[in-house]
């Protein structure tokens, strides 16, 4: 190379007194130039060549490429190679001898182009290995797994890889980059030229660990149902690769949800039933609420005096309507204010009855001191003393009086028929200084 880079500076420092010289990159033109080519372009740039190989060169003249233009093509030493025209654009670069030598390219106003080209001997490929070297490889459906092709010996000169796969539908491949797509088995064979190389893929179906409830193709945590509606239940399995063979569905309250074995969800009437799908040891469980509203965007205020648990004082309370019986509003009073709580529900519905769910160790703790709760529902949202004026003023009629009796179980509170109202209002007009009022979950339901 060190004496083609000396022939190379003497010829180019010749030619620097007639021809301006570029280099396989566009060269900038001269704003002085007036001639219609400003530079020329050959790709390949750099190659290697063996002997009696060859190579064909594509030439590109910028800005434009003017059709009149004739370039002339010429080696640095044809006794390691030699270039032919073969096109307007195109010439072919032949491979003579164990060397290293130059092309260039001249158009007729005198722009350069050089591309550097080693030629040397044909060194046979032998051997291909592949990497990793099991006798099989098992992969899951939709894994992918990368294979690495090594050629013997690393300097073969006519080494050129294609990987096929015998059974695209179980597993595809490309550059060696493996795709499992089905069960059964396949052979991965990288080739070139006679030489070649196979290992066989195994793709088994993925374990199922997990299995997810859908409704409307939707993964679901719980479902809200009319009585006498039905919900299509669906499954997915987890991982996603994994095949679910067979499906049982059960019901753990069919007075109040069945299910069919397709996974067919019908209300029968009001009330709370856990629906199961399994397959084999795999068990998945939701909770279905049958004319139970949804209170999905409902949202909540209180007044209250200070929070024990909840927020840092500024009234408004956890959220009571995520399931969560552990967390909720808990509040003691330590002035004589009435105590209100309102729910905005986003929409009228006529309502039968709320069930209000407190802290399990709320007796114990003194949190579930509800005493007289007054139901009132509202079209108009109201402030907090709005209601206690129109509570005051007998201005409003309950929609329902209640009397906590004690004890553990929730407390179900049942209204007038045709109660319904946006805004949902819970009173308590006996609250006091050293009062508790707590509960941690609001259910409500529609009329039957």
């Amino acid at each position: 190379m060190k004496k083609i880079s000396k022939l190379m500076a003497g010829m180019l420092a010749m030619a620097a007194f007639a021809l301006p010289i570029t280099s396989c990159e566009e060269e900038k033109k001269d704003t002085t130039d007036k001639v219609a080519v400003g530079s020329v372009k050959v790709e390949p740039g750099l190659f290697y060549l063996e002997v009696d190989s060859t190579v064909t060169l594509t030439a590109t003249l910028l800005p434009e490429d003017d059709p009149d233009n004739t370039l002339t093509w010429s080696s640095f030493n044809d006794e390691v190679a030699t270039v032919s025209v073969t096109g307007a654009r195109t010439a072919v670069v032949r491979g003579v001898s164990i060397g290293a030598t130059a092309i260039s390219v001249a158009t007729s106003n005198n722009k350069i182009a050089i591309c550097d080209i080693t030629v040397s001997k044909l060194v046979p490929l032998e051997a291909i290995t592949i990497e990793p070297g099991d006798s099989v490889i098992y992969l899951e459906r939709g894994e992918i797994k990368t294979l690495t092709a090594t050629q013997g010996p690393a300097n073969a000169t006519n080494y050129h890889p294609v990987w096929t796969s015998s059974n695209p539908t179980v597993a595809t491949v490309e550059n060696g980059v493996v795709k499992a797509v089905g069960a059964g088995s396949t052979t991965v064979t990288v080739t070139s030229g006679s030489i070649w190389s196979a290992v066989k893929v195994s793709v088994t179906t993925a374990l199922l660990k997990d299995i997810l409830i859908t409704s409307e193709n939707e993964i679901v945590n719980a479902l809200f149902i009319a009585a006498g509606d039905t919900l299509h239940l669906g499954v997915k399995p987890e991982p996603e690769a994994a095949e679910i063979f067979s499906t049982a569905w059960i019901s753990d309250n069919e007075g109040v949800a069945t299910v069919t074995e397709n996974g067919a969800l019908v209300g029968v009437a009001t009330g709370e039933a856990a629906i199961t799908v399994s397959s084999g040891a795999i068990r998945k469980s939701i909770k279905v609420f049958v004319n139970k509203y949804s209170p999905s965007g409902w949202t909540a205020t209180a007044r209250n005096g200070n929070h024990e648990w909840g927020d840092a004082g500024g009234g408004d309370p956890l959220s009571v309507f995520d399931g969560d019986r552990t967390t909720g509003w808990h509040s003691k009073l330590d002035a004589p204010l009435p105590q209100c709580f309102i729910v905005n529900m986003q929409t009228s519905k006529p309502i039968d009855h709320i069930v209000l769910w407190h802290h399990p160790n709320g007796v114990a703790e003194r949190w579930i001191y509800y005493q007289t709760i007054q139901v009132y529902l509202r079209d108009l949202q109201v402030a907090f003393d709005d209601v206690i004026n129109a509570v005051n003023d007998e201005l409003w009629e309950p929609a329902a009086t209640f009397s906590y009796p004690g004890g553990y179980d929730p407390v179900t509170i049942d209204l007038k028929p045709g109660s319904q109202g946006k805004y949902l209002i819970l009173y308590f007009p006996d609250s006091r200084s050293g009062t508790f009022i707590s509960f941690c979950e609001l259910d409500v339901y529609s009329a039957k």
